[in-house]
């Protein structure tokens, strides 16, 4: 997944947070000292959001950045393709 969508995925995070919470977005805007332009950005993931922002945000919401941005959650790191007979044929051989 690429950078445009992850922040598409965290501004639509924020977005059901925010509604499931039953709170307009001008009203939150105003909640979180941010202006309701900047806050549309993020939520349609055309702007990019500082850490102190999505700290606001995150606050403003009652949940954590971690739950905001599970977005980085569904990738799974690479894994080796190195068998573990190989891996062990090329480690030290015990002593005599």
């Amino acid at each position: 997944m690429d950078l445009d969508e992850r922040r598409r995925r965290l501004g639509k995070n924020i977005q059901r947070a925010r509604m499931a919470r039953g709170i307009s977005q001008r009203s939150f805007a105003h909640m979180i000292g941010v202006s309701q332009a900047y806050l549309s950005a993020v939520e349609n993931g055309t702007r990019s959001i500082g850490f102190n922002n999505l700290c606001k945000i995150a606050e403003g919401l009652e949940t954590t950045i971690g739950e905001l941005a599970d977005v980085f959650e569904a990738e799974t790191p690479p894994t080796s393709t190195m068998s573990v007979s190989s891996q062990t044929s090329q480690g030290s051989r015990p002593k005599k």
